[in-house]
């Protein structure tokens, strides 16, 4: 059974599931609560709506090349995230603490850059600006925690939660709003 969502409750709900998972993240960190393995569990609880909401939406028959191409994008940051917690659960897994340290962090980095980058080549004019500048900014956050990790680990689910779901957010406000 395909449901339709409005473009601004999708991304309402990834903007807020993203921010709100690194805002725990930040403070379960800040307070020394768990570890690796909390933060994935709650990683993987959080994800799901977004998730669940992509996977519902989908086959649609003929609807618009903006519909589609927004279907699109939706499913491939679904898919982007879908590898990189399979990155994550497998650096768990695996028990090799620089693996862990590169999954938790600079691997979403990494898949934010790429995610936005392509969000910003389909998006329109102000949007791409936005999604462009963010693809930069976590580009950039991804090379100085691999070259300077002790330095960015305190702050890094912090910075993400600025640089990965502001944006989100700011696209959903204006979609919401036109």
């Amino acid at each position: 059974m395909t449901r339709t969502f409005s473009p601004s409750t999708r991304l309402y709900t990834w903007g807020v599931t993203v921010t709100l998972a690194y805002v725990l993240s930040q403070l379960a960190q800040s307070l020394d609560m768990g570890g690796h393995a909390s933060i994935t569990w709650m990683w993987g609880l959080l994800m799901l709506p977004p998730l669940v909401m992509e996977v519902m939406i989908w086959p649609k028959k003929e609807v618009s090349p903006e519909v589609r191409q927004q279907d699109a994008l939706g499913a491939g940051w679904g898919l982007l995230v879908i590898l990189g917690m399979l990155v994550t659960v497998a650096a768990l897994a695996s028990g090799d603490h620089e693996f862990e340290h590169f999954a938790y962090r600079t691997l979403w980095f990494v898949v934010a850059a790429v995610g936005f980058t392509h969000t910003a080549l389909v998006e329109h004019k102000i949007k791409s600006a936005t999604y462009a500048t963010a693809a930069v900014l976590n580009a950039v956050a991804a090379l100085m925690m691999f070259f300077d990790y002790e330095t960015m680990e305190p702050i890094a689910f912090g910075l993400a939660a600025l640089i990965q779901g502001v944006p989100i957010l700011v696209h959903a406000r204006s979609v919401a709003q036109a």
